[in-house]
């Protein structure tokens, strides 16, 4: 039988417990701690150029941790290296994108940055490719050259495409042409050798072969610029010079200021009642900002020994043994008016006979003083007779044309600085 006082022992056993079993919810509760207030964080700012297709990241941890930068992106776009990056407490990084897809894909690139100490952030920025360019068909029938050129581009794109001609073999000026959001253009040009070559003797020029390089640049209103290059043969066919001519030829189309021009003197066939044998003559006119390269001056075609009887020289029979030539000192140019000068040359031969065939005559060199155009050309008489010719028995006569104008051989050239 119980009494009170053993029916009232379980009251008593959980006063007894009480303080054990709150310490014990105590450590419990302790066991999940607050948040740290001392945790660090990450500020992140990513930004894309869609010009130099670099992301620049600026990423600054809060307790000057360091940051490791990754991407996540699609397959076609890929960064030049990584594909992590590490970047101190507070720094920019740039990272160089590459693409293997066509210009107008876009893609949204999620920049993930991780501290030292595990604090996280990213950001989702959007890539745009940009432009692509491709010479896709090129058709040479000289002079003419016909390239068509394709242009991807995003729908929004004001995109300016030109078509350049490298002018290591012929020159041709540059076209542009205006596209939206991209497509198709097919440029029209028309080349010009870059250098007249003498063939044989010196009576015909321009002939000439090789390739040239096309170079196709698209560039957009975001400066975005992208270029395509495709090389093509051409060649171009020799032009003779009439008979009864004279012509004086720049053998370069183009030059740098401070350069020479060569010039080729050379004359057409001469008709059996007037044969050659003494230049008694050749006055050559050319823009006032020219003058005479010294020691320059060579007999026949450019090139070897100086009184090497080459070009039209060699049409003789026999060839001659020597030749009166004036001092270099005595040649220079001489204004004459109107803009231009004058420079004398005569070749007189010692020896040597009557010829019909024509060829090289001389050449020299020049050299402009300004930039700009300048074409060449012959004074027949000023006082005295300027440009002329003798044969064996000293008969005097003048060339048919010297007008210098002759289709296919160049006459003028033009100096850049």
């Amino acid at each position: 039988m119980l009494t009170n006082r053993s029916r009232n022992w379980p009251v008593a056993a959980a006063w007894l417990l009480l303080p054990a079993l709150l310490l014990f919810t105590g450590c419990r509760t302790s066991a999940t701690p607050d948040p740290d207030p001392s945790a660090g964080s990450i500020t992140l700012a990513a930004t894309y150029n869609r010009a130099t297709h670099n992301l620049a990241v600026d990423a600054t941890h809060s307790l000057g941790e360091e940051i490791t930068i990754s991407l996540n992106a699609p397959a076609w776009i890929e960064p030049v290296d990584g594909p992590t990056w590490a970047v101190p407490a507070s720094g920019t990084l740039v990272i160089e994108l590459a693409f293997a897809a066509a210009a107008n894909d876009a893609a949204n690139v999620t920049v993930q940055a991780i501290g030292a100490d595990g604090a996280t952030a990213s950001q989702t920025v959007a890539i745009q490719r940009g432009l692509a360019v491709s010479i896709d068909n090129v058709t040479y029938n000289e002079p003419r050259l016909l390239a068509a050129v394709t242009v991807s581009a995003a729908e929004d794109s004001e995109v300016e495409l030109t078509l350049a001609v490298d002018e290591a073999l012929a020159t041709a000026a540059p076209q542009q042409h205006t596209l939206t959001g991209g497509g198709d253009h097919t440029f029209d040009l028309e080349l010009t050798p870059r250098f007249a070559l003498a063939i044989g003797v010196g009576k015909s020029f321009g002939g000439g072969s090789g390739n040239v390089t096309l170079t196709a640049t698209a560039t957009d209103q975001f400066g975005d610029a992208v270029t395509a290059t495709r090389a093509q043969a051409v060649s171009f066919t020799a032009v003779e010079i009439p008979a009864g001519c004279l012509v004086a030829v720049p053998l370069e189309r183009q030059v740098e200021l401070g350069d020479a021009v060569t010039i080729v003197v050379a004359s057409g066939d001469f008709p059996a009642a007037a044969p050659f044998h003494y230049a008694n003559g050749l006055g050559i006119t050319a823009e006032e900002t020219v003058c005479y390269s010294d020691n320059s001056w060579n007999i026949g075609i450019p090139g070897g020994a100086f009184e090497e009887f080459d070009g039209l020289w060699s049409t003789m029979d026999p060839v001659p043994a020597s030749v009166l030539l004036p001092g270099d000192m005595m040649i220079q140019f001489n204004n004459i008016g109107n803009g231009r000068a004058r420079v004398d040359f005569n070749v007189t031969p010692i020896g040597g006979s009557n010829t019909t065939a024509g060829g090289a005559l001389m050449s020299f060199q020049l050299r402009p003083e300004t930039a700009g155009p300048y074409t060449l050309g012959f004074q027949q008489f000023n006082e005295v007779k300027r440009t002329y010719y003798a044969d064996s028995e000293y008969h005097e006569y003048y060339w048919d044309d010297i007008s210098n104008v002759v289709d296919g051989i160049p006459n003028s050239f033009v100096v850049v600085e």
